[in-house]
């Protein structure tokens, strides 16, 4: 939805939706089994800001932050080394639940294509991480106030840091696969491409071979079918026309001087 509908919104995740709409949305979302049909039955509160807002709610109400609380401490060093961060990062998240991963991978795969509309949107990758970082990097809860409060830069330029390096963080494969599972078009593919991948093309035709052309269909009258003309015969008279015309008498030559 948002892919369709948002990326062409300015301050796509920032806009706040209704409260009391988002709520509403959480509920029929926790308590139905397809996606679709919550979406059907709720058309008229499926706005934008409310569908951006509901995805933060569900990251943030997470039991385990998206980014592991345990990897909190790390990821703030990597802050001071963007150079050596794919790296660093590569090796801390093969630590962490199956569940977590490919879900970061599926934000971080989306959060790209927003910030490749980021003229239009204004919502850069920088401006994501702002959003995004209190949401699934998260500090312990036992940590000092007044340390996380120091962190709050270092946690948004990690954000960004990830964003910006999606492609380089995850193979090829899984950035084609997150995409997949996304249901949305890689920004950085052509379009045919696109739909290759992930099964929106169409299968190519087979190409038309030109046939001979059918012989001509006699002309109907209300009388029913007209038969062909007999070559060396007058032609046959057209019903309402009336009579046809009688050919001129020829006379016959003179007769010779006796």
């Amino acid at each position: 939805y948002l892919d369709e509908h948002g990326l062409d919104q300015v301050g796509l995740f920032r806009v706040a939706g209704d409260q009391g709409e988002i709520q509403q949305l959480e509920s029929a979302f926790q308590s139905a089994e397809d996606a679709g049909t919550v979406m059907e039955a709720n058309a008229s509160i499926l706005t934008v800001p409310n569908v951006a807002s509901l995805l933060k709610l569900w990251l943030r109400n997470l039991s385990v932050s998206l980014i592991p609380e345990s990897s909190y401490s790390r990821m703030m060093s990597y802050a001071n080394t963007p150079d050596t961060l794919v790296a660093k990062v590569s090796e801390e998240i093969s630590s962490w639940p199956r569940a977590h991963l490919v879900t970061l991978r599926l934000l971080l795969c989306f959060l790209t294509k927003v910030a490749k509309e980021s003229e239009v949107n204004k919502m850069s990758a920088e401006n994501l991480a702002i959003v995004f970082s209190p949401t699934i990097l998260k500090a312990p809860e036992d940590m000092d106030p007044m340390a996380v409060m120091q962190n709050v830069q270092a946690s948004i330029k990690v954000v960004a840091l990830l964003i910006d390096k999606c492609r380089e963080l995850f193979s090829e494969d899984d950035v084609e696969d997150a995409f997949a599972k996304l249901a949305i078009d890689d920004p950085t593919k052509p379009k045919r491409a696109n739909k290759m991948s992930y099964g929106g093309a169409k299968r190519a035709s087979a190409p038309v071979v030109p046939s001979a052309a059918p012989p001509p269909v006699p002309r109907r009258s209300a009388l029913g079918s007209t038969p062909p003309p007999v070559p060396g015969s007058s032609p046959p008279p057209i019903p309402g026309a009336g009579p046809p015309p009688v050919p001129p008498t020829r006379k016959p030559p003179p007769l010779p001087p006796p």
